[in-house]
């Protein structure tokens, strides 16, 4: 007779799942999409899921799982965030990282990935082109190899 009522109890459970759905209501913040998938830094990107109001979600992070890097939220409700990649992000496939709020706050890394690409501005303007080296005097037979300042002093170990 007890396993009778346990095969009901479980067959409940299954048709109550079944009725929602099939997915049971969620507890701790999910981000389910984000637009754009791909970003340079500086842009803005919505992430859309459930529960990621103030009161569930704290701070928001990209991580390459080797550095967390935090980002600004522009924007949050129970239903979106809205982030700034930020301008200092290396490029790559980086995972959305949740850090919850509450009395026991925990890091809930998301199902969804960024890809971040290069800035081509920010590579050019943090590497300007190298200058060439002054040319060599009129008559000069050994022209200072590149880099060297001292071509007339000998070497000193």
């Amino acid at each position: 007779m007890r396993y009778f009522t346990l095969q009901v109890a479980f067959f409940a459970n299954v048709a109550l799942f079944a009725q929602q759905g099939g997915m049971l209501a969620p507890t701790v913040p999910q981000a389910r999409q984000a637009e754009p998938k791909t970003a340079k830094p500086g842009t803005v990107v919505k992430i859309t899921g459930v529960l990621l109001g103030k009161s569930r979600v704290d701070e928001v992070f990209l991580t390459d799982h080797r550095f967390d890097l935090k980002v600004k939220v522009i924007e949050q409700t129970d239903q979106s965030l809205t982030i700034r990649i930020p301008p200092f992000v290396k490029a790559g496939r980086h995972q959305l990282l949740f850090l919850t709020g509450g009395q026991n706050p925990a890091y809930l890394e998301q199902p969804l990935y960024l890809l971040v690409e290069a800035d081509e501005d920010a590579i050019t303007k943090s590497n300007p082109p190298a200058k060439s080296a002054t040319p060599p005097a009129a008559g000069d037979k050994n022209p200072p190899a590149a880099g060297d300042k001292n071509n007339d002093k000998p070497d000193q170990f």
